[in-house]
């Protein structure tokens, strides 16, 4: 059997004496197979206001060991051991401290831990009214090992401070007896020795079961055996009556005690004998053995214990020496326990040092007088008890000299190879004849040589406390060793900075509350909780021994992630503390920039999610920077944040002066970040001059000359500081222009350049009729730029030049004749007569329009001088917006002379659309639209038209487009013409398959412009059905079924633009087969033009089926109306099972009309007809009816009900239903039994009745109970009387006497 464990509880001592309450524990309740007790605390060791924990309940349970019962730790294998921890296990009954000992005031009869009522059977006898509180040892599973207490007297439920008067619950090891083990006597096992629970931590052995009661009566026959299993005496009752309120039973000397009585009451040993070691030297008193009984006694602490059996060791031991001879006979008794004599050792129970030798000196004892028995010479042994907690104290080495007592002692020397918390040693005799001891706690100490993390902690938040948990430990540095309890370390907590962790580093980190950066470790264990300053992605924190006596080294405790909440976007800056790396970018150059979601100290947020955005903001000069691409156009410039940052490769298409780039976060409440400003360079490729040079100078006027170093896009490379010559090239004729002469100085033409640019101031000496100017980069690179030359330059005097006579009209119309007069004049203007050369005329390139077309004079465009005059007839074909005339001298002398800007005019004919119509456009999005108003050659005629308005026509089956407005206004359809252009921004309120605008002049003058078609879609607000659709409400299994769904717009147009996924599902719950198995084609269909067509099945009956559409993106659905899906029946079957019914009661069976997976054929409306079939039994059941409405019926929706009767009864009646067509097979309803009630009894003579027959014949007669039918009541258990009755003369029948 399992061993029974003693439980204790603690109670401090207050005001109490202890010492009545730590020599006999008081008890409590049984239950579970445990008896619980309570034990006072040692006021020399706790006062009575400290608080309670594990280990002081362990520790007073431990000195209460030599008590009665003794205390002891429990093993693992403890069947209640609830707890286990790293130290040892503990048993208790309770599971937490919801109120603990809950079960053992339950199993004192209280209605909870708290009922008042428990006051007299829990504290009152100990400490008074004022009551107390229980704890409970936890096994170390709580919070500082604290203990968990219950105040059963007090009104609070919980007093987890303790002060005045407290319990607490322990557990012990069972002694020898307890733990069931059988003597025997005379070779043989005694029966009926069931050892029980018994006041004072006993054990019953009882003849026949009985069960002892405190002043009854016993019998000689009905022995009664007390067992006191640790140590005591063993008494047994002989005769008269038995006391157990003594704790050595009832062996009083001298007396029976109050309300004893019988014959041996007075005699000096009273009615028990004792067994103890025989000790030959005292005599027994004359008159103690009664007649018929040997015996010997012995005096144990002036008590008489004695007893009648022989002194048996451990079973099958044999006799230990005959103390009572034949006293009591085989078959009568049962347990006997230990002798009296136990093991102690008075070697104080301390610490030791691991792998350190210690002593421990062992000596037999009395129970009864605590004095060494010095006949003992019993070899003894030591054993490590499991468990002790820290390394369990490892391998235990002893040495085996002196393991053999001598005259009771042994001195015995150990070492325990590992750490331990608290370890017991149990020293017991080879033979088992002497009570174990156990010994301890023993703690066994070690010497740390590294520190160790027992947290595991590796994330928090800025401002979240992490809580650190080091020990101190042996072993190989990195090792899980085993904890120095005794460590002498002060560790200090630092933060790494080289290298830091990452982000912000985690800037610092302060203790918490009630913690320190540098603590002296406490039973070789530390907690720092500790909170940082700011983020960090790997901090790792150094805890350091900074003892005086410094032993342990550094430890490095694992990296932390610290994460923060971000406020704004910024960005990561480079080792020079910049965003990006240099504020000058060369155009195309990818620089890569790393945005982050910071805090306010700067740092990232990791667990940030949503996009950045990075924009180019416009203006910024020179190219303006073009483009912003990322990755060179490959990607976006909105990225997702990846640990909330994102990394952009960003690149500029031209140069700028002053950049601005902008970040923003689709999470709205993150700041934007600017970037600081960006200079972007391009590459130089040309020289390019980029003012207006005058085509024709006079000798010694300075003019300017802007050169510029450009790339291919004309942007200016303002990086570029070359030189830059200017050369006059030859052959330019007349004075070829003399020298090419610089303001500033005139032997200096090579200029360097700053930002890019320089402005020469240059000059000619000589008159020259065609003199080109070169600009050449003469930097010492490699790679020139290309040179530019200027238009020839015609360089004359001011004694001769060209003019014309009078101005030219402002407007000239194309094809419209005007004259121009050139005169040849002196500086002072005045003509000169002589000269009868030619002038020739032309018309310049350029002039935009239509450029002017070709200019025309019917007399050709070369004339004579006369008298210094030549007059023009010229025409333009075409029209142009600014067109120059060139007159050029035929001498070459006389500097050309430019004319011009001249407006030439055209009459418009038509409108024309200049901007491409887009072929598709989504409503309410406006296009650009500019219209010209053009003649014949398509050239503008800029001239006031009057007013135009816009409109639009539709075509097609999807919308009319809605209404047309401008930039979402109605009231600007409207506008008057101006410089020859109209421009719009229309939009469609809705949607249109085929689309067109056309404009129109208020005059009608002016032949309309109409746009291509335009398709206008929308965005899809709900789903529908096709109209074309033909849904039925009713259908059969497996008819597919067609449905077009249509994705429209609010208007019920189809948004044939972006296409929408649409899926098809069978709801739930349609009942009768649910439809299934369902089946749709496709199960997802993506719109075409707005329009997705599915074929639908159903592959089962249904009652009202519903088929729903929807999309997943836009959360639009569609359900269809409810559908019935119709089967074929294939059987018949009967719903209701019935077993037993009374005659006449009516009861129903509902049948339904199924197909093969037992769905109802709702359509079946057939005829069935309801037979009885013979054969029964009894009265057969008939007749069946059905309500009086026939046995022949029609189905509706594939079910009918009847409500059946049966005429009579019957033993097993069985219905039959047919389908009248015989479509359906046959089923029955069958074994079904008709009862009744009882009529009559009839009687029958069995065998045949006899006229007469003989005086001592026997006959027999059957009573049989029937109806109103005649159908036997075989349900009737009535008793039934028979009376003999003589027929009279007169036919009156005469009892017949003395018969019943």
């Amino acid at each position: 059997m399992s061993p029974l464990s003693v439980w204790c509880a603690v109670v401090s001592l207050g005001a109490v004496s202890p010492q009545s309450f730590l020599e006999q524990p008081q008890f409590l309740a049984t239950h579970g197979g445990y008896s619980f007790y309570k034990v006072w605390i040692n006021p020399a060791k706790y006062s009575a206001n400290q608080v309670i924990t594990d280990d002081v309940i362990a520790t007073t349970c431990l000195d209460a060991s030599r008590g009665t019962p003794p205390m002891a730790p429990c093993q693992s294998s403890s069947p209640v051991c609830k707890y286990f921890s790293d130290v040892q296990c503990k048993a208790t009954s309770e599971e937490g401290c919801d109120q603990p000992m809950l079960s053992t005031a339950l199993a004192m009869g209280c209605s909870s831990a708290i009922d008042p009522t428990c006051r007299q059977r829990t504290l009152s006898s100990l400490v008074g009214t004022n009551g107390g509180c229980l704890w409970a040892d936890m096994g170390n599973a709580w919070a500082n090992n604290g203990a968990c207490g219950n105040c059963y007297c007090d009104s609070n439920a919980w007093n987890p401070t303790v002060g005045g008067t407290s319990q607490a619950t322990c557990a012990s090891l069972m002694s020898f007896c307890q733990q069931g083990r059988l003597y025997t006597v005379n070779g043989m096992i005694w029966p009926n020795c069931n050892p029980t629970a018994l006041p004072g931590g006993g054990s019953s052995c009882l003849t026949g079961g009985a069960t002892p009661t405190p002043g009854a009566n016993w019998p000689q026959t009905q022995m009664e055996h007390w067992a006191f299993c640790v140590g005591r005496a063993v008494c047994k009752c002989v005769h008269g009556k038995c006391d157990i309120s003594s704790e050595l039973g009832n062996c009083i000397l001298g007396s029976c005690g109050p309300g004893w009585s019988g014959p041996l009451c007075n005699q000096p040993c009273g009615p028990t004998y004792c067994l103890g070691r025989n000790d030959p030297s005292v005599t027994p008193p004359s008159g103690v053995i009664p007649s018929g009984y040997n015996g010997v006694w012995t005096n144990i602490q002036n008590q008489c214990h004695c007893e009648c059996l022989p002194q048996y060791g451990p079973s099958g031991a044999g006799p230990q020496g005959t103390i009572c001879g034949t006293c009591i006979q085989p078959g009568q008794l049962g347990c006997v326990a230990y002798t009296g004599t136990y093991l102690s050792s008075l070697t104080p129970k301390d610490s030791v040092p691991k792998n350190t030798q210690f002593v421990v000196n062992v000596d037999a004892r009395f129970v009864q007088n605590d004095q060494i028995d010095t006949s003992i010479s019993e070899i003894i042994t030591v054993s490590k008890n499991p468990g002790g907690g820290n390394g369990d104290g490892g391998d235990l080495k002893v040495s085996t000299q002196n393991s053999q007592m001598m005259q009771g002692q042994v001195t015995m020397m150990m070492e325990f190879s590992e750490a331990c918390d608290a370890c017991y040693l149990t020293f017991k005799d080879v033979k088992g004849v002497l009570q174990p001891l156990l010994f301890g706690p023993i703690r066994v100490t070690t010497t740390g040589t590294h520190l160790m993390a027992t947290s595991s902690q590796t994330t928090a938040s800025v401002g979240d406390t992490v809580i650190v948990k080091l020990m101190a430990v042996d072993g190989p540095v990195g090792s899980a060793g085993n904890v120095d309890v005794t460590s002498p370390a002060v560790v200090t907590a630092k933060l790494q900075t080289v290298p830091n962790g990452g982000n912000g580093g985690g800037c610092s980190i302060t203790p918490d509350s009630g913690s320190a950066l540098t603590q002296a470790l406490s039973s070789g264990q530390g907690e720092w909780r500790l909170k940082f300053g700011c983020a960090c992605d790997a901090c790792v924190i150094i805890f350091e021994d900074s003892a005086v006596t410094r032993t342990l080294p550094t430890f490095f405790y694992p990296p932390i992630k610290v994460s923060t909440s971000a406020s704004a976007i910024g960005c990561l800056k480079t080792a020079g503390g910049e965003c990006v790396a240099t504020s000058i970018k060369t155009r195309l150059e990818v620089f890569s920039v790393i945005l982050q979601a910071e805090d306010s100290q700067g740092n990232v947020d990791s667990n940030a999610k949503g996009t950045i955005t990075v924009a180019l903001q416009s203006g910024g000069g020179n190219g303006g920077g073009g483009q912003l691409l990322n990755a060179g156009g490959s990607k976006s410039l909105s990225l997702p944040m990846v640990d909330g940052k994102a990394q952009f490769d960003l690149s500029f298409t031209e140069a700028c002066d002053a950049c601005i780039l902008v970040a923003t976060s689709s999470d709205t409440s993150l700041q934007s970040y600017t970037f600081p400003v960006i200079k972007v360079y391009t590459e130089a490729l040309n020289l390019v001059v980029t003012n207006i040079v005058p085509t024709q100078v006079i000798v010694g006027q300075t003019f300017e000359v802007v050169v510029d170093a450009r790339d291919s896009q004309g942007n200016r490379d303002t990086n570029w500081n070359g030189k830059v010559g200017a050369t006059l090239l030859p052959n330019g004729g007349n004075g070829n222009g003399g020298v090419l002469m610089n303001s500033d100085n005139a032997n200096s033409l090579v200029k360097q350049f700053a930002n890019g640019t320089y402005t020469f101031q240059l000059k000619f000496t000589a008159s020259c009729t065609a003199c080109i100017i070169e600009f050449t980069d003469v930097s010492a690179s490699n790679q020139r730029l290309n040179p530019i030359q200027l238009p020839a330059i015609f360089v004359g005097t001011q004694s001769a030049r060209m003019m014309l006579k009078d101005k030219l009209r402002d407007n000239i119309q194309k094809n419209q004749n005007f004259v121009a007069t050139v005169q040849i004049v002196d500086a002072m203007g005045n003509i000169d007569v002589t000269d009868t050369s030619t002038v020739a005329v032309s018309k310049q390139l350029g002039g935009g329009n239509g450029n002017g077309g070709v200019l025309i004079d019917t007399l050709g465009l070369t004339r004579d001088l006369v008298k210094g005059v030549a007059t023009f007839t010229l025409s333009f074909s075409m029209a142009c917006d600014a067109c120059y005339l060139e007159f050029v001298h035929a001498s070459g002398s006389i500097p050309k002379l430019v004319v011009g800007p001249i407006v030439v005019s055209s009459l418009a004919t038509k409108l024309i659309i200049t901007t491409p119509t887009p072929q598709t456009i989504r409503a309410n999005q406006d296009f650009p639209l500019t219209i010209l108003a053009v003649d014949s050659d398509n050239n503008i005629d800029r001239t006031p038209r009057g007013t135009f308005s816009i409109s639009h026509t539709s075509s097609g089956n999807n919308g009319d487009g809605g209404q047309l407005t401008n930039s979402g206004s109605s009231v600007n359809l409207k506008q008057v013409m101006s410089n020859g252009t109209l421009t719009w921004r229309p939009q469609f309120s809705a949607a249109c398959q085929a689309c067109q605008i056309t404009v129109r002049g208020e005059d009608n003058l002016l032949q309309p412009a109409t746009t291509d078609t335009i398709t206008v879609t929308t965005t899809v607000t709900q789903l529908q059905v096709s109209p074309l659709t033909t849904f039925p409400s009713v259908t059969d299994v497996g008819q597919p079924l067609d449905v077009t769904v249509l994705a429209v717009d609010s208007n019920g147009n189809l948004a044939t633009g972006v296409p929408v996924s649409i899926s098809a599902s069978l709801q739930p719950n349609g009942g009768n087969g649910d439809g299934q198995p369902f089946t749709v084609s496709p199960v997802t269909k993506q719109t075409v033009n707005g329009q997705a067509g599915f074929r639908l099945t159903f592959g089962g009956a249904c009652t009202a089926c519903v088929v729903k559409f929807f999309d997943s993106s836009t959360g639009l659905s569609l359900t269809l109306p409810a559908i019935e899906v119709r089967t074929t029946g294939r059987a018949i079957v009967v719903l209701s099972s019935i077993q037993t019914v009374p005659r006449g009661t009516v009861f129903a069976v509902p049948l339904q009309v199924v197909d093969d997976k037992g769905n109802i054929d709702t359509s079946w409306a057939g005829r069935v007809t309801a037979t009885l079939r013979p054969g029964g039994g009894n009265g057969d059941g008939v007749p069946l009816d059905n309500s009086g409405l026939g046995l022949t019926q029609m189905f509706t929706g594939g079910n009918y009900t009847y409500h059946f009767s049966f005429g009579q009864a019957c033993d097993a009646c069985t219905i039959e239903f047919s389908d009248v067509t015989v479509s359906l097979p046959t089923v029955t309803l069958a074994n079904i039994r008709v009862t009744t009630s009882t009529d009559r009894v009839v009687l029958k003579q069995y065998p045949v009745q006899q006229a007469a027959t003989a005086r001592g014949v026997p006959f027999s007669v059957i009573a049989t109970a029937v109806d109103v039918n005649g159908n036997v009541n075989k349900d009737d258990k009535s008793e039934v009387g028979v009376q003999l009755k003589e027929v009279g003369p007169s036919g009156v029948d005469v009892p017949i006497q003395g018969l019943s």
